[in-house]
């Protein structure tokens, strides 16, 4: 059922049917490449780069150099790693991933580490915690070592209980 308003047929014949416009098309100056002469305008310029000295809009920076093509990827690992101030005496902690390259041509080592967590000199048993929560993470999702490091970048999430596991991916 359609709703209709009661209007007498009078009002809906009262309005002149449309008519096409029978003028010329608009000549080809209209559409000038360069403004005339008597055009005082001047646009401004577009910078697609930010002004010296100032800071890229995030996700337009750059991108990083490619790296040459004689380094290769060669193993990343989860490791548990002590660390001990000028006075050799124990200060703390961390849990991170070794992110290891070879340069193929001369042999030469290269590599990061990316901390995930950092603990005190009391912690041994969270640090101990982490890195076989992180190593166990890896091995039931089937993670290949060249994963590792994108799991270690992850911000943690916090558990009820006040632990720190692993992002599960697709997560948010």
């Amino acid at each position: 059922m359609t709703y209709a308003p009661d209007y007498p047929q009078e009002e809906y014949d009262s309005e002149p049917p449309f008519e096409m416009d029978s003028s010329e098309p608009p000549d080809d100056a209209r559409f000038l490449d360069e403004a005339p002469e008597e055009y005082d305008y001047e646009p401004e310029p577009f910078y697609a780069a930010p002004a010296p000295g100032q800071a890229a809009l995030p996700g337009f920076e750059a991108p990083p150099p490619e790296p040459p093509k004689e380094w290769s990827w060669l193993e990343a690992r989860f490791v548990g790693l002590e660390q001990h101030d000028a006075g050799g005496n124990l200060s703390g902690y961390e849990v991170g991933c070794v992110d290891l390259y070879a340069n193929t041509v001369t042999g030469d080592l290269g590599g990061s580490f990316l901390r995930v967590q950092a603990f005190g000199p009391d912690d041994v048993e969270q640090a101990e915690g982490l890195f076989n929560r992180l190593n166990g993470y890896a091995y039931d999702k089937e993670l290949a070592a060249y994963d590792l490091p994108d799991l270690a970048e992850k911000p943690p999430r916090r558990s009820p209980c006040g632990k720190t596991w692993p992002r599960r991916s697709g997560a948010v």
